[in-house]
């Protein structure tokens, strides 16, 4: 710009060309400033363009009207030119924005392409793997119900309860690695909520826990009631595992736009950062005796239903889990 300035003021034509090296700063200035600064520049540079007239009137030479007419022709060509640079150079970005976003979403899903890939893998095992471990352990519960009297008693109940452990984890290594797809069904939600609560509300009084179930409203979609069950099985028994004594713990839906919340909330203790990383990994338990395999089920199940799950709150006396489903009707 000071270059094509000092050109125009020093030259001695009548009619000084040099001009049009201030293309050359608003068309750099497109690429490079804000509006506001590009608004600036080009203020300056009519300015500049101006100046030489003025410039060749105070040397005694009469300026015909014309010439204003032409500097200001010349001013509106800058103008022009730079707004068509300026909405070509955010084209542009916009196209590369979108294409980074396009990156990013592909990398996102080649992710979990390979997570998923892997997780069929182990799962595939682990179905193997539970049904060579289910029939002996059938054999042995049943032999051990026909001779409990032969056995002492502390042996007997020992391995009643190592027996116990080992159906409830083969179970849920058939129920994580099976995965099979939701049968879905138009069905009120509330049922399935109070059943779920009916189920459980043993094991809440047993641990002093008060258990509370409210359906903001009438829900009714398409989903598979007994999947649902399950994966909220999982979490409301989490939930009083993780609860205090005298507690309660909040099982509720709502309805939001397109969607459907189910949360379970309870007053147990924060969820450390090191249990956050692997908190809905497979075989990862934030229990002692867990199978680690609750929330992986659970979440695949929302997943299935076109939802997911996620853990809301996680501080002290407030940890809440919620299960989003699309209200779909089919």
């Amino acid at each position: 710009l000071a270059f094509a300035v000092t050109l125009s003021v020093v030259a001695q034509f009548d009619h000084s060309h040099f001009v049009v090296l201030y293309f050359l700063p608003v068309i750099a200035g497109a690429f490079r400033l804000p509006p506001l600064q590009l608004g600036g520049l080009l203020l300056l540079i009519c300015s500049a363009t101006f100046l030489e007239v003025f410039l060749e009137a105070s040397r005694g030479r009469t300026v015909a009207a014309l010439e204003y007419y032409e500097n200001t022709i010349v001013c509106l060509s800058y103008i022009t030119v730079a707004i068509i640079v300026k909405q070509i150079v955010d084209q542009v970005e916009e196209r590369e924005r979108a294409l980074e976003l396009s990156m990013q979403e592909l990398k996102s899903t080649q992710s979990k392409l390979l997570e998923e890939e892997r997780l069929a893998a182990v799962g595939r095992l682990a179905a193997g793997l539970a049904h060579e471990i289910r029939n002996p352990i059938a054999l042995i519960a049943g032999h051990l119900s026909m001779h409990q009297e032969r056995v002492a008693k502390d042996l007997a109940t020992l391995l009643s309860t190592e027996i116990s452990r080992l159906e409830t984890l083969t179970t849920d290594f058939l129920s994580y690695a099976r995965s099979t797809p939701p049968h879905k069904e138009q069905s009120e939600l509330r049922p399935t909520l109070e059943y779920v609560a009916a189920l459980v509300r043993p094991h809440a009084e047993r641990a002093n826990v008060a258990l509370s179930v409210e359906v903001k409203q009438d829900i009714a979609f398409a989903f598979d009631s007994h999947q649902i069950q399950q994966a909220l099985l999982n979490l409301v028994l989490n939930a009083i595992q993780a609860s205090r004594s005298n507690s309660v713990v909040n099982l509720c839906a709502r309805a939001l736009g397109n969607d459907v919340e189910i949360e379970v909330e309870n007053s147990g203790e924060v969820i450390s950062d090191g249990q956050l990383k692997q908190l809905f990994e497979p075989f990862s338990s934030t229990k002692t005796g867990g199978t680690g395999l609750g929330l992986a089920i659970s979440r695949s199940i929302a997943r299935a239903h076109g939802g997911d799950l996620r853990l809301r709150k996680n501080t002290n006396n407030m940890v809440s889990f919620v299960v989003t489903l699309p209200l779909s009707k089919d």
